[in-house]
């Protein structure tokens, strides 16, 4: 039996062994050679030497098979495999395409509630990042109550000298009785207090107020004082008539995904502006015919909240101040496009005011201690910084004329009076005018001048100033028991309509003078 093999080497030759026989052992192709030539007379050996080559092929077709069998198997449970990598692979994409759309539901919702989260916490935060001005404030009313405690004593004890006899004789004189006297020693201090430094200008019109449920945000009258709208947090806008001291609900527009914050309406035309915590200025326009109003123009640019807008005389130009920390221009000319933005404020903007030479605006910033003052370049055609104010955070500004504004800052019980000096065009804190009340809470009121009369608003009090020869003069407070007041004038001043989150309501005040 001759057998076939290839991994050995020859001795003799130190070739590859092709060949081993039975009785001729690891023959390598030249041990075959020389073997044949000494072997032509032996017919055995021949014969098992024809015999090699098809014994050499059926080997190798033995082997060829078993190995095409083998790869065969090998190649056929690879395809198994893949099939059931494919099946589980499908499951667990399908597995985590479920788990993700569950994901996203979930942070949907998560967002949605931090959203209404942010808001109700919108005020609340106000008491973590002032709890100095609050430490403050209590330490003051300490003090105070014990100044009234003290003065009130000295005040008893004077009085007590006149009285003894009779308060002895009636058997009277106990802690009740003590108490009792400086209640009314109290009240007849307020009375005549209110008295003598808080006449009445503005009288409310008790039976003309009406409910409102949905937190108001933003009022504004139009040119004639006929029209009365209000934003709220509900992202609605409502529209009313105001005639004859009456106010009559006429639309609702729900167009803004967020509250209306702010709002202006245009003197010389039908027209009306909203911004809105959805990050959009909106422009609505009123039919001639059906006198409904509808959206006329949406503008975006901003990556915050819209907190505050107004416009120019002309009113071709649109400003506004975002919780993105800058203030917008937006031209009418451009198709009410953004032309300019400035970015010199580090929080977000609360209040604007042009002057009425409309060559200077000024800004204020919620969260930081500075006022701005821009200027305007005719030969550039922009705003540019002029001036830099540092003082403490406030929400409200106002030009009175081109040479003074007001500031109102947060946690002082005063009114800021600032003057242009005129030797380096510089604004400069003149006065203060004293009020009654601290600002805490978050204040959305913006200032309103005209006819001598500056309408604005610290903590819990709307005042009513007369300002005449560079003088302003405490008219009248009008005290709410919440900080959360909104309010408008109309344009001749004879109305103010305010809302505050405690009465809910839109009340209305008469001048009377």
């Amino acid at each position: 039996m001759i057998k076939y093999s290839s991994s050995q080497k020859c001795q003799k030759h130190n070739q590859d062994i092709i060949l081993v026989a039975n009785n001729i052992q690891k023959l390598c192709i030249k041990c075959i050679t020389d073997f044949t030539a000494n072997l032509e007379n032996d017919n055995k050996t021949i014969q098992e030497m024809i015999l090699v080559p098809k014994n050499i092929s059926n080997i190798l077709k033995k082997e060829s098979e078993e190995l095409y069998t083998q790869n065969i198997e090998i190649l056929m449970n690879l395809k198994m495999k893949l099939a059931n990598w494919q099946q589980s692979l499908q499951q667990a994409i399908k597995q985590n395409t479920n788990k993700i759309d569950n994901e996203i539901l979930q942070i949907k919702e998560k967002i949605k509630g931090m959203t209404r989260f942010l808001f109700e916490m919108e005020e609340n935060v106000q008491f973590y990042s002032s709890w100095d001005n609050i430490k403050l404030k209590l330490f003051n009313y300490s003090n105070l109550s014990n100044d009234i405690v003290q003065s009130a004593y000295k005040i008893f004890q004077k009085e007590q000298e006149n009285y003894e006899n009779i308060i002895n004789s009636a058997g009277l004189y106990n802690s009740y009785d003590f108490v009792e006297t400086l209640d009314k020693l109290n009240q007849f201090v307020i009375h005549n207090d209110e008295g003598k430094q808080n006449k009445q200008i503005y009288e409310q019109l008790f039976d003309k107020s009406i409910c409102q449920e949905d937190l108001c945000r933003s009022l504004i009258f139009n040119q004639d004082s006929s029209i009365l709208i209000s934003g709220h947090i509900s992202n609605k806008i409502r529209i009313y008539d105001f005639k004859n001291e009456k106010i009559t609900l006429n639309q609702e527009l729900c167009e803004h995904t967020n509250i209306v914050q702010c709002l202006y309406f245009m003197k010389d035309c039908n027209q009306f502006v909203s911004g809105s915590f959805d990050k959009t200025i909106r422009i609505w326009s009123q039919d001639q015919f059906t006198t409904q109003w509808h959206c006329s123009k949406i503008l975006r640019a901003h990556i915050s909240v819209v907190q505050c807008l107004i416009m120019n005389l002309n009113e071709d130009l649109i400003i506004s101040g975002s919780r993105d920390n800058t203030i917008k221009f937006w031209s009418k000319s451009k198709e009410w496009n953004c032309i300019q933005t400035l970015t010199n404020h580090d929080a977000w903007v609360s209040s604007l005011s042009l002057n009425s030479s409309q060559n200077l605006l000024i800004s204020c910033q919620s969260w930081g201690n500075k006022v701005l003052v821009f200027q305007f370049d005719n030969n550039q055609q922009c705003w540019f910084l002029k001036q830099t104010i540092i003082t403490s955070f406030g929400y409200s500004l106002s030009f009175i004329n081109d040479e003074q504004f007001v500031y109102q800052p947060k946690g002082f019980p005063g009114l800021d009076i600032y003057k242009m000096d005129t030797t380096n065009n510089i604004f400069k804190k003149v006065e203060e005018l004293k009020l009654n009340s601290i600002c805490q809470d978050y204040d959305n009121f913006q200032m309103k001048f005209n006819n001598s009369y500056l309408i604005h608003k610290n903590g819990q009090y709307l005042n009513i100033t007369k300002i005449e020869n560079d003088e302003f003069l405490l008219e009248q407070e009008i005290k709410y028991e919440t900080e959360y007041i909104i309010g408008v004038v109309t344009n001749d001043g004879r109305y103010i309509v305010t809302y505050d989150n405690k009465s809910k309501e839109i009340q209305i005040r008469k001048y009377i003078q």
